[in-house]
């Protein structure tokens, strides 16, 4: 009876530990700090409706469901809104005057807003019409994305918009009147691919003839003399064949467009930063004219034919990372392939660098694919590549020649 007593009093002892061990976990979920997220790694604290980082001193979330919120005033000091988080509810926000910086996309989440308003005393942020500009006016910084709208012209004096500034979603079910139109002042100074992509409702962009920058045909918008490709819109056909006399594709000009074919014109030399990025080509013909292929120009396509044109110099980092190229030749005079340029593609075969190369970046090439390798002295070689440091390790060591690849992957010269 001593032992059987004895075994109740300890299951009950157990029954205490495990209790209270699960309470506590309880007790930690509930008490604040609320939350950790990958973007702000700092704890959150909870104040009214909104989530509070006080180590940034910037307003994370907004969960409350009140339709016109206020900023709140926060022991009187100046602090910044990052973000609100995904809340339907919100139809305005009034930034108080205590509000010294506004993240980027911070109410991208916040679908039916449809008005940013701002304290008149606020030394920072002005609204014009519901639409927060910095407090010359200057610069345009959020546009509600249910502003009700199918046409907003940009206000005369706007140099410069925010890339996050149009952020239009729609999904399957919805509804909503959103923007198709945007008309640009002549006072806008800076201007390229990313200024909308974040716009997915845009069907057309209106400039005046008036404007000394830029220019619009047929929904295509180029340099004033009509010598670079700025941007081209979603909506516009998946085929696209450059006009003649451009030299330049702009900075991100066709970026997430769409395009399926692209025809290249003689007499382009330079393709910028993003130009073809996230589009949808399969073939892509350089023309001989073309010097420079910017970072991350073809990235995320589904290109799997590429005919480099004999002028090329420089292949910017990543320019034609994460494709479907099987097979490439460099072509004679180029000289510089930045990294991961053509990560990601299983080149296959022989790869022949020629004579010109100086460098080749970090990897450069990640194919495990490439059997053999013909490089020239003088090249500098960035570590990995082809999957590992051991050509790099051999080239350093044996120079110029050609290299194959053993059944234990290891780079060797051939004899």
């Amino acid at each position: 009876m001593k032992d059987l007593s004895s075994r109740k009093q300890y299951g009950r002892i157990r029954f205490y530990i495990i209790y209270m061990i699960l309470m506590s976990i309880v007790l930690c979920m509930c008490i604040q700090p609320l939350g950790v997220s990958a973007l702000s790694p700092l704890p959150t604290y909870k104040q009214g409706d909104y989530l509070y980082n006080y180590l940034h001193h910037s307003i994370v979330g907004y969960v409350g469901k009140e339709k016109d919120i206020v900023t709140p005033v926060i022991n009187d000091d100046c602090f910044n809104v990052s973000f609100l988080g995904e809340n339907k509810n919100i139809r305005s926000v009034t930034l108080n005057a205590k509000v010294n910086k506004v993240g980027e996309g911070a109410f991208s989440m916040c679908k039916n807003l449809v008005n940013i308003y701002v304290d008149p005393d606020n030394e920072y942020f002005t609204s014009i019409d519901g639409v927060l500009f910095d407090k010359e006016g200057t610069t345009l910084i959020a546009y509600p994305q249910n502003k009700g709208q199918k046409e907003y012209q940009i206000p005369e004096g706007t140099k410069y918009i925010s890339s996050t500034a149009f952020t239009m979603k729609r999904g399957f079910f919805d509804f909503r009147t959103l923007l198709h139109k945007i008309y640009l002042p002549d006072s806008l100074e800076e201007y390229t691919g990313l200024t909308f992509f974040k716009c997915i409702t845009l069907k057309e962009i209106h400039i005046k003839d008036t404007n000394e920058k830029y220019t619009v045909e047929n929904g295509i918008v180029f340099d004033k003399d009509m010598k670079e490709i700025v941007y081209y819109p979603k909506i516009k056909s998946s085929y696209y064949v450059v006009p003649e006399g451009i030299r330049k594709i702009g900075y991100y000009a066709f970026f997430n467009s769409g395009l399926r074919y692209i025809r290249l014109n003689e007499g382009l030399t330079e393709i910028s930063e993003g130009a073809f990025a996230h589009c949808r080509l399969r073939k892509v013909i350089i023309p001989d004219t073309v010097k420079l292929i910017g970072r991350h120009a073809f990235a995320g396509n589904k290109i799997h034919t590429l005919k480099l044109g004999k002028s090329v110099e420089k292949i910017d980092a990543s320019a034609f990372v994460s494709n479907n190229i099987t097979k490439l030749e460099l072509n004679d005079s180029l000289t510089y392939i930045g990294g991961h340029a053509f990560a990601w593609s299983d080149i296959k075969g022989t790869l022949i660098f020629p004579k010109s190369i100086e460098l080749i970046g970090y990897n450069a090439f990640t194919s495990e694919e490439v059997s053999r390798v013909i490089i020239w002295d003088g090249v500098r070689v960035d570590d990995s590549l082809f999957g590992s440091e051991e050509f790099k390790e051999a080239y350093d060591k044996y120079g110029a020649g050609a290299y194959i690849v053993t059944d234990e992957s290891k780079w060797i010269k051939e004899r």
